[in-house]
């Protein structure tokens, strides 16, 4: 008896055992084996047996219920429990297929398995459905969620589930380069819109001028790969119009943008985004852009639309003020060469004190300059102040020293009682013998004038030594040779 149940028990566990024979004398009566119990069945049976590890007896337990045509979701969870507890990912696959026709994919628990399931067996684009489908249907933040949208993320564009990570998860590191790697993929598609929508998300999301620049240039390099379309019309302004309603660490991009929509911007539509640039991108505008605001406003129709284009440029003096002094130059020159806009005789945008307030400030910084300094200086007295004898005069007063010879000629219009000769000589001083003679020159006819025969004798002489052979000899027989206050030895001396 000892020897069979061992036997019996060999068989059951598999063993091959070997026991050698023993020679004794039969028993009276050989009973009858005793009859093997079933394996229990059914949904208790398989619950019991996947609590106790014995995973491979679930399946076992509900094979009834799994042959079934449409097995019971109960049965199938249990075995999907097992086959993911023992590492049968292909069995496990199956039973959350299975599952998700049962369901009719409105358990999300179930479509999140069957998105690890397919991925865990290689059917990657199984994988990816699903776990799209998971993150468009869940709403709750947990880590499943997570998850899926991380995966669905890493491996295709989808912008939208894009937004609603960074708004479940946040704003941080993983969220940026995420993105970035997004737009990336819009562009490489060439999905025109979506690129746009996204880059202007990155920029309100990321508002730190690093990454608006980084923003600035995937844009700036789909348009010149024709993402947007070949005119310049979807190409440049399509972009342009995204960009500039928006901050910017500046315009360099965006200038290259407006270089190339030219051909499609009117002087409208090119205020209106200057308008836009100057309101929402914090940045100033180039040079080049500040003089083609300034033709632009010159030339509209809209009084309206100019208007606002002055007041708003003029709201931005404080900042162009501090800017690099070639855009400080190139703000005060829209002033100063659009009178029309800036100082129309009803209702002037900028007084004659406040220009003057602009100048004094942008020559502080062109000391030694004359040439900038004296345009400025052109500017504000023929364009802003000729209307104002009394003002205009004081103004080159004020900046005598820094005046084109010729100006002080206007000054002696405007004040006829001043000396001439004091005015040259106050004008001359810290200059050349040089620069002083040719001031003096100027003023042959004012010597004349004023019966200054000194000072016409004196300038004469010093003219002729200093060019002997070059000095203007219809200046000389004019103003000195045929001067009323020498007489002919005078002339001769």
């Amino acid at each position: 008896m000892k020897r069979r149940n061992l036997l019996i028990a060999a068989a059951v566990m598999g063993i091959a055992c070997e026991i050698p024979a023993i020679h004794a004398a039969p028993p009276a009566a050989d009973p009858k084996p005793a009859a093997v119990a079933p394996a229990p069945v059914g949904i208790e049976a398989a619950k019991k047996a996947l609590a106790e590890k014995r995973f491979d007896d679930v399946d076992v337990a509900l094979a009834k219920q799994l042959a079934a045509k449409l097995p019971e979701a109960d049965a199938l969870h249990i075995s999907l429990e097992a086959a993911l507890a023992s590492g049968h990912m292909v069995t496990a696959n199956q039973r959350a297929n299975e599952l998700l026709k049962a369901t009719a994919g409105h358990d999300l628990d179930v479509l999140f398995q069957s998105a690890q399931t397919a991925d865990a067996i290689g059917d990657s684009r199984t994988a990816q459905a699903r776990y799209l489908a998971y993150a468009r249907q869940s709403d709750k933040k947990s880590p499943a969620l997570e998850f899926a949208l991380d995966h669905v993320l890493r491996h295709e564009a989808y912008p939208e589930e894009y937004k609603k990570s960074v708004k479940l998860y946040g704003v941080d590191a993983h969220a940026w380069r995420m993105g970035l790697a997004q737009l990336s993929r819009l562009i490489e598609a060439a999905d025109a819109d979506r690129t746009l929508d996204l880059a202007g998300y990155l920029i309100d999301t990321y508002p730190d001028p690093d990454h608006i620049d980084k923003v600035h240039q995937l844009v700036r390099d789909a348009a010149e790969a024709y993402v947007f379309g070949k005119e310049p019309r979807d190409r440049y302004v399509k972009p342009l119009l995204v960009l500039s309603k928006r901050p910017a660490k500046d315009l360099r991009y965006i200038d290259l943008l407006y270089t190339g929509a030219a051909p499609a911007l009117t002087d409208e539509t090119r205020v209106q985004l200057f308008l836009d640039l100057i309101a929402h991108s914090k940045a100033l505008l180039t040079p080049t852009m500040l003089n083609q605001f300034a033709a632009d406003l010159r030339g509209l129709k809209s009084a309206e639309l100019q208007t606002r284009g002055a007041r708003a440029l003029l709201a931005a003096a404080p900042a162009y003020a501090a800017a690099e002094k070639d855009v400080h130059y190139a703000y005060f020159r829209v002033l100063g060469e659009s009178p029309a806009v800036f100082h129309a005789k009803e209702g002037p945008l900028v007084s004659n004190d406040a220009i003057q307030q602009y100048a004094t400030a942008l020559l502080a910084r062109y000391t030694d300059d004359v040439a900038t300094t004296r345009q400025v200086i052109g500017w504000v007295q023929l364009n802003y102040l000729t209307a104002d004898p009394a003002v205009r005069a004081a103004f080159l007063q004020k900046h005598l020293a820094d005046l084109h010879p010729q100006w002080l000629a206007d000054i002696l219009t405007l004040q006829p009682n001043t000396n001439v000769q004091a005015l040259v000589d106050k004008w001359a001083a810290g200059k050349s013998f040089k620069d002083a003679l040719d001031c003096r020159v100027y003023f042959f006819a004012q010597y004349n004038a004023t019966k200054d025969k000194a000072a016409l004798v004196a300038t004469a002489k010093d003219y002729m030594a200093a060019y002997p052979t070059t000095f203007n000899k219809d200046v000389v027989n004019q103003q000195v040779i045929n001067s009323a206050l020498l007489d002919n030895a005078e002339k001769l001396a």
